[in-house]
């Protein structure tokens, strides 16, 4: 269920405001419907909306004059396109016709709700749009800065002060900053280049020459997994441009590399840096990915970066699925629909295989088998013990911890050392039937509490 934004106010237009799907009509303190009259529409909205959606538009408007109408009338209004069709969802060309975003749902529900935030945040703080999020553990204590940092506190909502450009950040106040939570600070868009030349003549300083920061390899990934599956949407052959699919898989590829290019990466604070974050379908991709990847790495498994990949992909099948099978939490699925929603594993490497990318058999073994139990229950083929790989068991864990660490209303929040035990709890309180391979766990756990992995 999407979450409710605070003050904030919307108007949904549809060619039936009963077709508005049932997630939309809490997503705002107020939301309001109106079908499509683009007489109606040339007046401007009193009190203003502080952002207006559109469904897809039936034969009374085309989505470009939609767009123009809605511009012209509101040329400071966030204008977001949302749809449950993959047919009349092209992202760009809707960003292009004059819409702020594009959103398709199920899958994009998540994104829409928090671009309502940030339209709220940026309300109460204008200052803040002028601003980029950089990561905390790019930074480093004693190096004089030639940009200022900024911090969001939530509770107050201001943006402060933390440190001022031709100063020093100091070991004390970097670790109070990472005390408090604070995994993101704030960098002025004029001043994002000098950050990006600090952190690269930090990286060359402990020997990472070529490496890049936390910052852009968490930019790139997002990007790149959006780009990737947004052109997995397109299922239509005669669409699919198979070498964009190959050149995005490639740009994906390289991320990766660069994750598992240090051979003694400090684990434990990049998965601090990643936990209790807000999740939707990308950034479970994203996450998963990553901890895959760690995961190998602290396991000491060849190749990680064929983890990374496996994450990457392992649930693009659902976008394959039928809508009412499509949600990420099965729970409440009627039979049927849960029997369409357990073949989105092998769905996924149909998918994989229809846009052309090459993908060894240890990724594809991953990706099919990362719901399969030690205890044969599993999906989709009900594999038990030494039939299941190394790698989808990895695989598993790291999908299991990246949803028990992602954020959810009334949850407390689990640090990486006490995600890994709680899921070590939960598969041997009756080892006959663990979901997760209770060795990797037990291994796994020892290292997020300074161990080794023996």
């Amino acid at each position: 269920m999407s979450e409710k934004t605070d003050s904030i106010s919307i108007i949904i237009y549809a060619s039936d405001p009963k077709d508005v799907p049932d997630e939309l009509r809490s997503i705002a303190d107020v939301v309001k419907f109106e079908p499509y009259d683009l007489e109606k529409m040339m007046d401007p909205p009193n009190p203003l909306p502080s952002a207006v959606a559109c469904l897809p538009p039936g034969n009374e408007i085309s989505t470009l004059e939609l767009a123009q109408t809605l511009r012209m009338v509101l040329p400071d209004t966030p204008l977001f396109f949302l749809t449950t069709d993959k047919a009349t969802y092209d992202k760009k060309k809707l960003i292009k016709n004059g819409f702020n975003n594009a959103f398709l749902l199920p899958w994009e529900k998540n994104d829409f709700g928090r671009a309502l935030k940030a339209e709220s945040l940026f309300t109460k703080i204008p200052e803040l749009r002028d601003y980029c999020a950089v990561q905390v553990l790019d930074l480093h204590p004693g190096k004089e800065l030639d940009f200022g940092l900024r911090a969001y506190l939530p509770l107050n909502g201001k943006l402060i002060s933390v440190a001022q450009s031709g100063e020093p950040i100091s070991e004390s106040k970097l670790n109070k900053i990472k005390e408090n939570s604070h995994n993101t600070l704030f960098v002025h868009k004029d001043d994002i280049d000098k950050f990006y030349q600090y952190t690269a003549a930090r990286l060359t300083e402990i020997g990472r020459e070529g490496d890049i920061s936390e910052t852009e390899r968490k930019k790139r990934m997002e990007s790149g997994v959006r780009e990737l599956v947004s052109d997995m949407f397109i299922m239509d052959t005669k669409e699919n441009t198979f070498g964009k699919s190959k050149a995005l898989l490639e740009e994906m590829k390289n991320v990766i590399k660069l994750i598992v290019k240090n051979n003694n990466p400090d684990i434990l604070s990049k998965l601090e840096l990643m936990v209790n974050s807000e999740s939707d379908f990308y950034s479970h991709l994203s996450n998963t990915s990553t901890y895959a990847a760690l995961f190998g790495m602290a396991l000491a498994v060849e190749k990680p970066e064929e983890l990374a990949l496996a994450g990457l992909l392992h649930d693009v099948g659902v976008t394959g699925l039928p809508l009412e099978a499509a949600q990420m939490n099965p729970e409440g699925l009627t039979p049927t629909l849960r029997e369409a929603w357990e073949k989105h594993p092998k769905l996924s490497i149909d998918i994989a295989r229809m846009k052309r990318m090459a993908l060894s058999e240890r990724v594809m073994k991953a990706i099919v088998q990362h719901h399969e139990k030690l205890d044969g229950s599993g999906f989709p083929d009900g594999l038990t013990h030494h039939k299941i790989t190394s790698d989808a068991r990895i695989l598993a864990i790291a999908d299991a911890f990246d949803d028990l660490t992602s954020l959810s209303p009334g949850r407390e929040t689990l640090s990486p050392a006490q995600a890994m035990e709680e899921l070590y709890r939960l598969n041997t309180n009756n080892p006959m039937q663990a979901d997760l391979d209770i060795e990797i766990l037990r291994r796994l756990r020892n290292v997020l509490n300074g161990g080794a992995t023996s």
